[in-house]
Parts: C-alpha cells; sequence; structure tokens
C-alpha cells in the first residue's frame, strides 16, 4: 500500500472516533463546540510543528492563501455544518452522508487540477455512492431531533469539505 493511502486510512479511523466524541460533547451548541475543537486542535499542531521543525515555514503567498481558503472551509464553516448535522441526526446516519465528499471532490480536481479519472476511481465512486444510499435509509433512531435538517448539513458539509481539499492541494 502506498503512504498516502495509509495517511487516509488512519485519517478516516481517527475521524470516525472523534465523531463520537464531537457527539457525545455536543450540548454547548454547534458554534462553540467549532470554537473549542479549532482551537485545541491548532494549538497541538502548532506545539507539535515548533518541537519537530523549529519553527520554520517555507510557503508561497498563493500557497498561504489557498490554505486558509481550505482551512476556512473545511473547519470553520464545514465544522459547523458538521456539528449542527450531529446536533440533529444520528452519527451512523450523518456520517455516510458527509463522507460522500470524494465525489464532488474528484470532480472538482479533474476540473480545477486537471487530474485524470481513472476507471478504477469511477468504480470506487459509484460503490460509495451505493453504500453512502444502502447506510443512510432507514428510519428515525429516537434520538434524531430533525433528519431533513441533519441531512441538508450533512450534504452541504461534505460539498465544503470537498470545495476545502481542492483548495489545500492547491496550497501544497
Amino acid at each position: 500500500m502506498v503512504t498516502g493511502e495509509l495517511y487516509a486510512l488512519a485519517a478516516a479511523v481517527c475521524w470516525s472516533v472523534a465523531a463520537v466524541f464531537y457527539k457525545k460533547g455536543i450540548g454547548a451548541g454547534a458554534i462553540p463546540a467549532v470554537l473549542i475543537r479549532t482551537f485545541f486542535a491548532m494549538l497541538f499542531i502548532l506545539i507539535l510543528y515548533l518541537f519537530l521543525r523549529g519553527g520554520r515555514f517555507n510557503f508561497t503567498l498563493t500557497g498561504f492563501l489557498f490554505l486558509n481558503l481550505g482551512g476556512l472551509l473545511r473547519l470553520i464553516l464545514g465544522g459547523m455544518a458538521y456539528m449542527k448535522g450531529l446536533e440533529n441526526i444520528s452519527v451512523s446516519r450523518f456520517i455516510p452522508i458527509l463522507f460522500t465528499f470524494p465525489l464532488l471532490t474528484i470532480l472538482l480536481s479533474s476540473l480545477l487540477l486537471n487530474e485524470k479519472i481513472r476507471p478504477a476511481v469511477v468504480i470506487g465512486t459509484v460503490l460509495i455512492v451505493i453504500g453512502v444510499w444502502i447506510l443512510s435509509k432507514g428510519h428515525n433512531s429516537g434520538s434524531e431531533k430533525n433528519i431533513k435538517l441533519g441531512v441538508s448539513f450533512a450534504v452541504l458539509a461534505a460539498f465544503l469539505y470537498a470545495f476545502s481539499v481542492v483548495a489545500t492541494k492547491t496550497g501544497l
């Protein structure tokens, strides 16, 4: 397996576990939850980066702007949609819908980054859609406030994540 795929799988595991923790701690509301999550995550990664790299930052202005755009779309706007979705529907319904964002990411990366879409990617994407459709079907689990609102926020977060991935890739 390639290193990129291993990192992607590690991220998926971390995001899955984090979603359960977010659902447990979301009592403060979506926006405070995003602020708390983002602040402590940024503080942790800054300390880790300073420890490992000694504070040497090397990036272009264009890279800086695109990385900030990616962060704004994913961490702030996508984070608010994420938390609002979790407030309204179950984690088991929200996460599969959210993770449709690769579909739009593939399209955007083809259009904006001139990446080639291989047949294996198309087949894998179709399988993702089928899997998400199967997982997101079903009735209210009893703990869900507003399914339509929760699903809408999951879709909005997916779109914001997709645009963020393309902006981040451009910045890197």
